[in-house]
């Protein structure tokens, strides 16, 4: 993973946008697959979270 500086932090420089999560059908967000997806994220070296 490839990081940057801001502002005093060290941030990855590829992101995890937050805009569209997975779905059920019904749907309501599927919490299942969002908690895999993000540890999959974190354990890749993604440190940084757009939840703008």
């Amino acid at each position: 993973m490839l990081y940057n500086e801001f502002q005093g932090e060290t941030l990855s420089r590829l992101g995890f946008g937050t805009m569209r999560l997975p779905q059920k059908e019904d749907k309501s967000i599927d919490e299942g697959q969002l908690r895999e997806m993000v540890a999959r994220a974190i354990e890749a070296g993604v440190n940084y979270f757009d939840t703008a």
